[in-house]
């Protein structure tokens, strides 16, 4: 079952991802389906306990807590999207995942900075990279 769920937030992220590269945001229907499918999974499994499942979506809620403190410079839709996936892949997975993105969303930033671009990034991509990076580790 962990490897579905691996699985499903893989795909949640690709889709979102698409999404936030083409748009420039995330929509509800997306998080909202995600967040059906990972609890519906979680209940199938058996694994849906409230404390575990709380602590699952702690790195998404700082991180729109984040969202907050920065006047979004990084979005309210990729702070859910983090508590989305937490439930897919659980908290400590996503804390890695999160290194890792917050890593390569940095190298991006870096490249724009010599490029001489000031287009705000979509940080979604960089979770799925992040993601791809952290299931190799």
């Amino acid at each position: 079952m962990e490897k579905l769920m691996q699985a499903g937030g893989l795909i949640f992220l690709a889709t979102t991802a698409s999404e936030d590269i083409r748009k420039r945001e995330i929509s509800g229907k997306g998080l909202a389906l995600g967040l059906a499918a990972a609890l519906c999974l979680k209940a199938m499994a058996g694994n849906f306990w409230c404390e575990e499942t709380l602590l699952c979506v702690i790195p998404g809620i700082l991180l729109l807590w984040l969202s907050a403190a920065t006047r979004e410079c990084i979005g309210y839709g990729d702070g859910m999207a983090v508590c989305v996936l937490g439930l897919w892949i659980g908290g400590g997975m996503v804390l890695r995942v999160l290194a890792v993105s917050f890593l390569l969303a940095g190298i991006g930033g870096i490249i724009c900075v010599f490029r001489k671009k000031r287009d705000p990034m979509p940080f979604i991509p960089f979770l799925l990279l992040g993601l791809e990076v952290a299931f190799l580790l």
